[in-house]
């Protein structure tokens, strides 16, 4: 923050305290935490000294110092526990999100094939399976650049504008006008969520970075895309990715069957929207977001299985043949595990128990947090 916004900042603040004090109310108290903002200002630094060199009482004689008596962890010549899950709830959001991101990439490894142009991704300890995909070749892009140039001379392009500009943003407003979820009522919930999509998109990252392939637009001037093309690979998609990632995990959020609920499928055709979208905005192959379907659904079932009893379903993905029609359309009524389609599933990764973990900590906040509230 530069010195300038920080004194506009402080003022604003400032100002808000005199208000505060005008009205003699406090209206929430998200208000009244907020005044902590304070600390820093000069006029408030001075009073603070100036004030406990007035009012703090002197220790009593043969005492070095004074302090509150405290029991359990806290009592005097104590620490608390070593290494204590439950103490996230001391630290700060960011903190947390910290925390919990660098335990959740810590449990796993990639692994590139140059060979067969793949990159696999398994947990660290024991090697076991979560999914991999495959570099589609040349061909294939070849092919799908056909389709991309059949999408931006489609009415569509035109119709769907407005939600590809709402779409550049992440999309909280899309999957959160589905499921009841707000800043004051499920903040619990928001917070994994938020943490849990992060993990997601670092993992997307990697598998773009790996595979570096060019955008539609490198490749034909015809495509002429409606946003400015990121700065990062279009396979897989990252909107897709991300997309049914949070399908698939605010179903279990919310304790709904995993396929068969009509919240599990409102969220995945919203999905499946979502990705097209970028197809129509000149940005992604279609077979990008085929791809990022089986990878944010199989990640979030990683992400499940770290926080509950269930397991998760590795997954593979090859494009095969290039002219093959259920690469052209992304379907998400298409079952990703049958297993005489395009993604070959294995055998279900089962877990007797969760393991104690950061993760699974904020998880068990958010289903409180939800149960208290029906779900």
């Amino acid at each position: 923050m530069s010195e300038m916004t920080a004194m506009t900042a402080m003022t604003a603040m400032t100002a808000m305290t005199a208000m505060t004090a005008m009205t003699g109310r406090i209206s929430s108290p998200s208000a009244l935490s907020g005044l902590t903002a304070l600390y820093g200002d000069g006029t408030v630094t001075e009073a603070l000294i100036s004030s406990r060199a007035r009012n703090t009482p002197e220790p009593e004689p043969g005492e070095a110092t004074w302090v509150v008596p405290r029991t359990g962890g806290f009592a005097d010549g104590m620490l608390p526990g070593f290494n204590e899950a439950q103490h996230l709830d001391w630290w700060q959001p960011e903190v947390r999100a910290l925390l919990c991101g660098q335990e959740l990439l810590s449990g796993v490894r990639f692994v590139p094939d140059k060979d067969k142009s793949q990159l696999r991704l398994e947990r660290a300890d024991d090697k076991q399976h979560i999914i991999d995909l495959v570099r589609p070749s040349r061909p294939h892009f070849d092919k799908q650049l056909q389709l991309v140039i059949e999408h931006a001379n489609s009415e569509q392009r035109r119709s769907r504008a407005p939600e590809v500009l709402a779409q550049v943003l992440p999309q909280v407003p899309f999957w959160s006008s589905v499921v009841p979820l707000s800043p004051w009522r499920t903040p619990r919930s928001y917070e994994f969520l938020g943490i849990a999509l992060n993990f997601a998109n670092l993992v997307c990252h990697r598998f773009k970075h790996t595979f570096a392939v060019t955008r539609p637009s490198e490749l034909s001037p015809l495509v002429q895309p409606i946003l400015q093309t990121p700065g990062w690979a279009a396979y897989p998609s990252g909107h897709a990715t991300e997309a049914f990632f949070a399908a698939r995990l605010i179903t279990g959020l919310f304790g709904q069957p995993a396929t068969h609920s009509p919240l599990w499928a409102t969220l995945t055709r919203q999905a499946a929207s979502i990705a097209d979208n970028r197809v129509y905005a000149g940005l992604h192959y279609p077979i990008d977001g085929i791809a990022g379907r089986v990878l944010g659904h199989t990640l979030a079932e990683y992400v499940l299985s770290q926080c509950t009893e269930l397991g998760w379903t590795p997954r593979s993905f090859t494009a095969g043949d290039p002219d093959a029609l259920e690469l052209q359309v992304l379907d998400w009524s298409r079952s990703i595990d049958d297993k005489d389609g395009i993604y070959q599933p294995q055998a279900l990764v089962g877990k007797a128990a969760p393991q104690p973990s950061l993760i699974g900590q904020l998880w068990t906040r958010a289903r409180e947090e939800l149960t208290g509230l029906g779900f």
